[in-house]
């Protein structure tokens, strides 16, 4: 005689809802160009920017929810 098994069988489950909200028009295509003073740039953590090929990204709250990775121009002020 088999043992019997101690796993349930799953019960089949409904389609999960959708938790992504639809993104408006400008949905951040156009990448934003954020305006920093050097000692602005020197003062962000190091977690927060990335300098690759001579250009400069900074990692900031996007409007839409989450963060997004922002390009940077230096400014003199």
């Amino acid at each position: 005689m088999p043992a019997p098994t101690r796993q349930n069988p799953r019960a089949e489950q409904p389609a999960a809802a959708s938790t992504r909200l639809p993104l408006p028009p400008s949905d951040g295509r156009k990448t934003q160009t954020q305006s920093m003073s050097r000692a602005q740039w020197d003062a962000t953590p190091a977690d927060y920017k990335l300098t690759k090929g001579g250009a400069r990204y900074v990692l900031q709250a996007n409007p839409n929810g989450g963060v997004g990775l922002y390009p940077v121009s230096l400014t003199e002020a």
